[in-house]
């Protein structure tokens, strides 16, 4: 269930303790009901349903990876709703040491190599790392690169 379910840096409001595999099946294999809290769960494969389901306020169950963790189980809660946040860019850099790359590898969530990475990204153009960082995951990732000096832009 998990390969392109996986959602990207999702805060939770309320992390349940439950699993999904735990919760009373419905007619809709994307939705179980939880009779502790007696609520629907809805499970978000995409980040359009995370951002829709989040926005409603509705309880959810995703495989998330986070920057720093990678759930290997989906994760159940009400996720944080946040406006569409902003675009994270890597200004021109000709060099890039294995420490950045590590960082750069992270953020992009990338099945590459530091060979492959350090090809792709130090090439001297500017290249777009993610899209619609939220506000509390733009904070966590600003603070890895402006530690590692890495040059970046958010627009």
């Amino acid at each position: 269930m998990q390969g392109n379910n996986t959602i990207v840096n999702c805060q939770f409001v309320f992390k349940c303790p439950r699993q999904w595999d735990e919760l009373e099946i419905t007619d809709d294999p994307d939705q179980k009901y939880c009779h502790q809290c007696n609520r629907f769960v809805y499970f978000a494969r995409t980040q359009t349903d995370l951002s829709r389901l989040a926005q409603e306020a509705k309880c959810i169950a995703a495989y998330v990876v986070n920057i720093q963790e990678v759930s290997p189980k989906p994760l159940l809660g009400e996720p944080v709703w946040e406006e569409p946040g902003v675009n994270l860019y890597l200004e021109p850099i000709d060099h890039l040491n294995p420490a950045q790359l590590k960082a750069i590898q992270k953020i992009v969530q990338a099945e590459l190599n530091l060979l492959q990475l350090r090809l792709r990204y130090s090439d001297g153009q500017r290249h777009l790392l993610a899209r619609d960082l939220s506000q509390s995951m733009q904070a966590e990732i600003v603070m890895l690169l402006s530690q590692l000096n890495i040059p970046y832009s958010l627009e």
